[in-house]
């Protein structure tokens, strides 16, 4: 009988497995039988930790939504820190994590970028707004009270930062994939992350320059593209 050790290694190459299958032929064309043949488990095996191929699409997305807001959240919950202080270091912790995990992050953005992985991306998404727009809109209203953000819509505004945010995530991600065979678009990912800026100061209703977007995110992006 497994234990829950073995049960857990189990769960997570049947995870990995799916998640390689994905992005070689989509969601749609991936089948329980394709993730058990490449594992080399039963069928019993496979339903031991999961009832459809369904829940194996919710689990996987779910993961990476936890990861990206847990990240977010241990940015955020710093005590001594203004709602400014905290935004700043929340975009520097995530192009961190992006620049530690780049190989893993740029799979999943591929995967996510198909058209057949539209499931996929839209579970993703709708786990991330559900996680981080709490730790959002608490922050925003933090900010409200201390006069730096400008708006009478805490829950509103959260909502349209992360998905400005996923937006231009993903913008930046397709640029960053091109770096290696187009090193001109240095220029083009220079230009936009600076525009990025300038829209976050604008929908946050902050001052000109206190928000810290463009510099990390050049950072992170291009000197790893230079380690690769």
């Amino acid at each position: 009988m497994w234990t829950s050790k073995e049960a857990g290694i189990r769960k997570k190459e049947l995870l990995d497995a799916a998640l390689e299958l994905f992005h070689e032929s989509g969601y749609d064309n991936t089948s329980i039988n394709d993730i058990i043949n490449k594992v080399g488990v039963t069928k019993g095996a496979f339903y031991y930790h999961f009832n459809s191929k369904a829940e194996v699409l919710d689990t996987i997305a779910l993961q990476q939504a936890e990861e990206m807001v847990g990240v977010f959240f241990r940015a955020s919950d710093e005590n001594g820190k203004n709602a400014l202080e905290k935004i700043n270091r929340i975009i520097s912790a995530m192009q961190e994590y992006r620049s530690e995990t780049r190989e893993k992050r740029l799979k999943i953005f591929e995967i996510l970028d198909k058209n057949e992985n539209l499931k996929l991306r839209q579970k993703v998404y709708e786990n991330y707004m559900r996680l981080s727009k709490p730790i959002v809109s608490k922050l925003i209203e933090q900010g409200v009270k201390e006069g730096i953000i400008k708006t009478a819509f805490s829950d509103e505004l959260a909502e349209f930062y992360i998905q400005f945010s996923l937006s231009v995530n993903g913008t930046l991600n397709k640029l960053s994939l091109t770096l290696g065979e187009k090193p001109e678009n240095i220029e083009i990912l220079k230009k936009k992350a600076y525009f990025y800026e300038e829209m976050f100061v604008k929908i946050l209703g902050v001052e000109k320059g206190s928000i810290e977007f463009a510099e990390p995110v050049l950072k992170s992006r291009i000197l790893n593209d230079d380690r690769k």
